[in-house]
């Protein structure tokens, strides 16, 4: 049957299918845009929840937990860290406990960061691709400079890298230590 000037309803209806999907992956989209614009630390939820170090067996490992948690009506995320680290090396074993604050601030998302042996720094928080957060601290004469970036990984773990840069060279950074966690 002939819908007008030779176009079949048949083939008027694949048009409209088509023209539905493309509607709904477009209204998906701005949605999701729309979800990230009114929640500015969307791109760090995926961090949520309680994880726990997946150890190899290196001598010296921790043992421990970091956890995740939105706080103040999903306004901040507040990370909780408890790491048991075993004598080693002539060292003695110690406990190392530490919080950081994710907040929004107008133009950025920052970290604030606390630690039981005192130390204090400020974080800038960018997310380059999906599911990856990386905290880069601020720059502080005569200070080392600290970047820790989270990935989440396939296999459902989340890989830390912490990396550190000389006070001389402030943007050098070397990894230091790389550790995966899991819930």
């Amino acid at each position: 049957m002939r819908f007008f000037a030779g176009v079949t309803i048949r083939y008027a209806n694949r048009i409209m299918k088509k023209q539905a999907v493309l509607l709904a992956a477009l209204v998906c989209l701005l949605a999701s845009d729309v979800r990230a614009q009114s929640d500015p630390l969307a791109a760090a939820r995926f961090l949520i929840g309680k994880w726990t170090y997946v150890n190899t067996g290196k001598p010296g490992e921790p043992t421990g937990w970091t956890s995740f948690a939105s706080s103040l009506g999903d306004r901040v995320i507040v990370r909780l860290s408890n790491a048991k680290y075993p004598a080693a090396a002539g060292r003695a074993a110690y406990t190392h406990e530490d919080m950081l604050v994710i907040s929004s601030v107008p133009g950025a998302i920052r970290g604030d960061y606390y630690d039981n042996a005192g130390y204090v720094s400020r974080y800038t928080v960018t997310s380059p691709v999906p599911n990856t957060v990386v905290f880069t601290s601020d720059k502080v004469k005569d200070q080392v400079r600290a970047r820790l970036s989270y990935k989440l990984e396939a296999n459902g773990r989340l890989t830390a890298y912490y990396e550190a840069a000389p006070a001389n060279a402030p943007e050098k950074f070397a990894i230091y230590a790389v550790w995966s966690l899991q819930r």
